[in-house]
């Protein structure tokens, strides 16, 4: 819903439901012993009128009952997510309204101003709203707009908070997320330095807080997840763990590259990836070919350095078929790309 915020250019409002979970209908009879405040006679007890927090049925029963109200209000609910809501002038123009529903958070974006009011106004007339402002934190994620078209991500508190409760001394940091592909492989029961339960448990917490920062925030630790997620559920090792933990440390040092190296024997293609010489044979040349440029120049993420062919280690992928290297730089290459 923020990347449809973004792209239409739309402030996004928040809504929260003040004792959400008391506004819904059982639908079932439910009886429950008097608390101590207020005690009954010997034999009698309490019977729900409402739903209360802690009920297996309050978070289903407000579920029901916020779509209902939201259908009556002239809201489309979406067949692939039963959370997201439509609003239509006409059912063939583009939407006015956007709402998504978090439990007892609403997120609201609309076409304009007015119909975000025009809704607020209608919904608090069901509900009894505690807070409705432009959004700031939603489900953990602080969201912040800096242009018409960009919002930013961040969940810098939600990450301090979890590594504050976890046990990460005498582990080096690493500079980079990504792991050699054999560092997460099955293990089997004679292998030695298996974890204990206790601690497969603590490998699992992790992966499974690493694998939400990197879904709402972090794409870089996908990789690192991914092949992480192969042992989780068998028996991982205590280096396997070791090594998550030194993915948290990455985290929480929060490298931020000012400029990417990038080593290049051609002077022509540095120069033209700076944009600083032109070729006829690269003029009409599609944008998505030219994504390298992009972030070199424009983006100044990547920087280009000029360097000897002899000194460009990547050359052993094309230059060592056809012998065109020495012995003595090829293992010295070797030793760079363990490669066959």
């Amino acid at each position: 819903m923020i990347n449809l915020a973004a792209i239409l250019g739309w402030d996004i409002h928040t809504i929260d439901v003040s004792q959400a979970y008391t506004q819904g209908e059982l639908m079932e009879t439910i009886y429950i012993h008097a608390p101590r405040t207020h005690p009954l006679p010997k034999g009698m007890v309490y019977k729900l009128l409402r739903p209360l927090y802690g009920t297996k049925q309050a978070g289903r029963c407000w579920y029901l009952h916020v779509t209902k109200t939201l259908r009556e209000l002239g809201l489309q609910q979406a067949t692939k997510d039963s959370c997201f809501f439509v609003q239509r002038e006409n059912t063939c123009k583009k939407p006015n309204l956007i709402i998504s529903v978090l439990v007892d958070d609403l997120l609201i974006m609309g076409a304009s101003e007015d119909q975000v009011m025009i809704f607020h106004e209608k919904f608090s007339k069901v509900y009894k709203v505690s807070q409705f402002e432009k959004v700031k934190v939603y489900n953990g994620i602080h969201i912040k707009r800096t242009g018409k078209h960009v919002y930013l991500l961040s969940q810098e508190y939600s990450i301090s908070q979890f590594l504050a409760r976890c046990p990460v001394k005498d582990i080096n940091p690493c500079d980079s997320p990504l792991v050699p592909s054999d560092t997460f492989v099955l293990a089997t029961e004679k292998d030695e330095g298996l974890c204990t339960a206790r601690e497969r448990h603590e490998f699992q917490q992790l992966l499974g807080s690493l694998n939400w920062f990197n879904i709402a925030t972090r794409p870089d630790l996908a990789i690192a997840c991914s092949l992480a997620g192969r042992v989780a559920s068998n028996n991982p090792t205590k280096l396997q763990l070791k090594q998550l933990f030194q993915i948290l440390l990455f985290r929480e040092i929060g490298i931020k590259l000012v400029r990417v190296p990038l080593f290049c024997d051609n002077t022509t293609s540095i120069k033209q990836m700076m944009e600083t010489m032109s070729s006829k044979s690269n003029k009409h040349m599609e944008i998505r070919y030219a994504w390298l440029q992009h972030y070199a120049h424009r983006e100044g993420i990547v920087q280009p350095f000029n360097i000897a062919s002899g000194n460009l280690a990547a050359n052993i992928l094309h230059h060592c078929a056809k012998f065109q290297i020495d012995r003595g730089r090829y293992r010295a290459w070797r030793r760079i790309f363990p490669i066959g």
